[in-house]
């Protein structure tokens, strides 16, 4: 009677093996004992290790200095100094008419290069064409620029590219 037991056991545990499509890899009866060996996925979680190199921006502070020269300002302006052009302008011939960007975003980018080459710039703003009350703009409106010092003088310079002039406008002493 227990083999008749077994053999239905055993015919069950194929018939879900079947069903289930499990591969049935050995079945062995041992006495009373069927042994049916099914391969069974057990999902494991496991957790990896992965040294990823990773690059770090250091920040190594740039000792500013001077223009040596009025010559060595007038070459480094005439390498930094152009139209800003925006991609997808409909006006290529005139980049300066283009209102998006007016004296203040000629100004900054130019002191922007500036300190990204190691030289002191600032901007300066100028009122009625005067600063110190020297006239650098025939220009009643607002306008912005930039300032540099060469040795003791230190000059008011015209970012906008057709107009580019450099002016003594006063001395440190």
């Amino acid at each position: 009677m227990w083999h008749k037991v077994l053999e239905l056991i055993l015919l069950a545990l194929i018939l879900l093996a079947l069903i289930f499509k499990l591969p049935i890899r050995a079945v062995e009866v041992q006495g009373e004992m069927v042994y049916v060996e099914v391969p069974v996925e057990v999902p494991v979680e496991v957790e990896v290790l992965v040294e990823v190199p990773v690059e770090t921006l250091i920040e190594v502070p740039i000792e500013l200095r001077e223009f040596e020269s009025l010559g060595e300002l007038e070459g480094w302006l005439d390498e930094n100094i152009g139209p800003i052009v925006f991609i997808g302008s409909t006006n290529l011939s005139s980049p300066l008419s283009d209102p998006r960007f007016d004296c203040d975003d000629y100004a900054e980018r130019l002191q922007k290069r500036a300190l990204n080459n190691g030289y002191y710039m600032s901007l300066q703003l100028v009122e009625d064409g005067h600063i110190f009350g020297i006239e650098v703009l025939d220009m009643p409106e607002a306008h912005m620029g930039c300032l540099t010092m060469i040795g003791n003088d230190i000059y008011y310079i015209e970012p906008l590219p057709p107009n580019k002039a450099i002016i003594r406008v006063a001395s440190r002493d």
